[in-house]
């Protein structure tokens, strides 16, 4: 298997939930690690995300508040 890491990377956010993993994911705003058990083969996955503001978030336009990254258990 292997994990799939979420580290923020900053921005006005309470929960960040991802979907496409076989169910549906909650994060704290600074990430977390999702476990992923094995399968053979090249894994293709596509991810739906909802990044939840928190009170302070002024209007405006945001980097990409997530850096993913992947690695053996």
């Amino acid at each position: 298997g292997y994990l799939l890491m979420f580290e923020s990377v900053g921005g006005p956010f309470r929960e960040i939930y991802i979907r496409g993993l076989g169910t549906e994911a909650q994060l704290a705003p600074r990430g977390g690690i999702i476990p992923q058990g094995y399968t053979p083969g090249t894994v293709i996955q596509e991810l739906h995300y909802r990044f939840m503001l928190n009170e302070n978030a002024q209007p405006g336009t945001y980097a990409w508040p997530l850096q993913i990254s992947a690695r053996p258990r």
